[in-house]
C-alpha cells in the first residue's frame, strides 16, 4: 500500500511540475511549420514602444528608434535554435522581396558563449543569407521586449504601432502575407 502512495504521489508531482514548466515543445515534431497558429502576444497598440541598442554588422551601435517611419519586422532568434534556422530561409526571400519597403532586424540573442558573433558570421555566410544581421550582445532587446522564448517576430507599422506579434517558426506564405497586411 506504501509503495503504491508513493507511486501515486510521484505522479502527481511529476505531472504538477510538468503542467507549471510548461512542456509543450515550441513546435509540434511532426509540423515544421506554425503557419495555421496565430500567436498574436500583444493586444494593445502604443506609440512609445521600448527602444534598445544592439550591434550592427560592423560591431557599431544602432538603435530601433533610428528605423522609426518605415515599416518594421524583428525577429529574435539564435543559430542554436531549430524553429529559428528552420524559418531563416523564409526570412531571406522576405528580405529580397521587401526589403525596399520594410526595415529587417534580424535580432541575434549573442551571449558570447553559447551564441558569438564570430559564430554567427560563419552561419549566416555559409547560408548565404542577405539580411541584415544585429547582435543583441547586452540583451538589451529581448529585455524590452520581454523575450522568453524564440523565435520571436513582430511586425511595427510605420507610425511605431506594434501590429502583430508570432511566437514560433513561421511559413514563407504566413510571412508574407503578414508583411503584406503591415504594408496595407
Amino acid at each position: 500500500m506504501k509503495k503504491h502512495l508513493t507511486t501515486l504521489l510521484a505522479s502527481i508531482v511529476f505531472i504538477a511540475a510538468a503542467l507549471s514548466y510548461g512542456c509543450i515543445p515550441s513546435s509540434p515534431i511532426d509540423t515544421p511549420e506554425l503557419s495555421d497558429v496565430d500567436t498574436n502576444l500583444f493586444t494593445t497598440n502604443h506609440p512609445s514602444l521600448p527602444d534598445f541598442t544592439v550591434l550592427n554588422i560592423d560591431g557599431e551601435s544602432t538603435d530601433l528608434s533610428d528605423f522609426w517611419g518605415k515599416p518594421i519586422v524583428i525577429n529574435f532568434w539564435a543559430t542554436w535554435c531549430g524553429p529559428c534556422v528552420m524559418e531563416l530561409p523564409a526570412f531571406n526571400a522576405a528580405y529580397s522581396e521587401y526589403g525596399d519597403t520594410v526595415t529587417f532586424l534580424m535580432v541575434n540573442l549573442t551571449d558570447g558563449v553559447d551564441e558569438t558573433v564570430d559564430g554567427v558570421k560563419s552561419f549566416v555566410e555559409s547560408n548565404d543569407y542577405t539580411f541584415p544581421i544585429y547582435y543583441d550582445t547586452s540583451f538589451s532587446a529581448a529585455l524590452a521586449y520581454e523575450v522568453s522564448s524564440i523565435p520571436l517576430t513582430l511586425f511595427i507599422d510605420k507610425d511605431g504601432m506594434l501590429v502583430r506579434s508570432q511566437l514560433g517558426a513561421m511559413s514563407k506564405s504566413k510571412l508574407f502575407g503578414y508583411i503584406e497586411s503591415l504594408l496595407g
